[in-house]
């Protein structure tokens, strides 16, 4: 074999070589912060203003004793913490001036998905906070969220994510923080203005999706909030497109990944699919990125083999 031959076979060998660790790097499902953290982990965040009765009831909500808790680390939220979340979302006698909603957070392996349970919340849905702490960039735990009395619950956001830094060592950006507290209140008000909960994190879901999946304009986003609300027998006039256009223009900020979000709170997309309400990557879309990938493989080819 003389050398030039010698040299071309290199080329094609290398550039095969590296179009395959290409294919391999856009392939790979990226390691989550999550795959990190020990699984059975339990997290406690309890309300600052907790009586002793309503701390004993909290603890029997969360199936525990004052003596499980030398196994767990606890927390607490106070009410001035809850205001500087939700003051720009919120009334602030809404919210109120004591801090009682607690939670539970127990870390699972990687794959398991959020799993919520909820005691006297008498506003915010499983579906609501599964789409929100899914937002803010919490994965594969149990939650539990717990008020002694009827509370709305959406103070509870605070204590999960504030716990789940604690889990990875690691703060939540605050960003994330953010949309997912303002998605979790515009859920509830979608949900009073059609009288529906879960129908209305359903719908935020499923646009939310929809962005994560694709680089959406404004106009965009309308149009596939439009087409949500019709999917599920919404009247989009009975919304508010702007308000919920604004938070996934935010949310589109996030980079976050429309697989992990299906994964995380798949319960809601399970029920998304069950209705046929699909408003992921479209066909087409789908295409063009394919036949991109494809014209850049030709194109790495012809540069070293051709």
């Amino acid at each position: 074999m003389n050398r030039n031959m010698s040299i071309q076979k290199h080329r094609k060998w290398t550039a095969l070589l590296l179009a395959v660790l290409m294919m391999a790097a856009i392939f790979a499902v990226p390691h989550t912060a999550s795959a990190a953290v020990e699984a059975g982990q339990t997290f406690i965040s309890l309300g600052e203003d907790l009586s002793p009765e309503g701390r004993a009831e909290v603890l029997r909500l969360f199936g525990l004793t004052e003596a499980d808790l030398e196994n767990c680390t606890v927390i607490s939220v106070s009410s001035q913490e809850e205001h500087e979340m939700f003051d720009s979302y919120l009334p602030q006698d809404v919210i109120g001036n004591v801090s009682k909603s607690s939670s539970m957070i127990t870390t699972r392996e990687e794959g398991y998905g959020i799993q919520v349970r909820t005691e006297n919340i008498t506003w915010c849905t499983v579906s609501m906070y599964q789409n929100a702490l899914a937002t803010a960039g919490i994965k594969d735990a149990d939650v539990v969220i717990a008020s002694p009395g009827g509370a709305t619950g959406s103070s509870a956001l605070l204590g999960v994510t504030k716990a789940y830094s604690e889990i990875t060592g690691e703060s939540l950006k605050a960003e994330s923080i953010d949309a997912a507290a303002e998605e979790l209140i515009l859920t509830g008000e979608v949900g009073d203005e059609i009288g529906d909960q879960d129908k209305a994190a359903e719908l935020i879901a499923s646009v939310k999706e929809a962005v994560a999946a694709e680089d959406l304009s404004k106009e965009e986003i309308e149009n596939v909030i439009d087409e949500a609300a019709q999917q599920l027998d919404i009247d989009p006039s009975s919304i508010n497109t702007e308000d919920i256009s604004g938070l996934m223009e935010k949310i589109g900020e996030l980079d976050l990944d429309s697989g992990s979000l299906r994964e995380q709170a798949g319960a809601v997309y399970d029920k998304l699919k069950e209705k046929g309400v699909d408003l992921g990557i479209s066909k087409e879309t789908a295409l063009n990125w394919f036949q991109k990938l494809v014209k850049w493989f030709q194109d790495l080819w012809n540069r070293y083999v051709g």
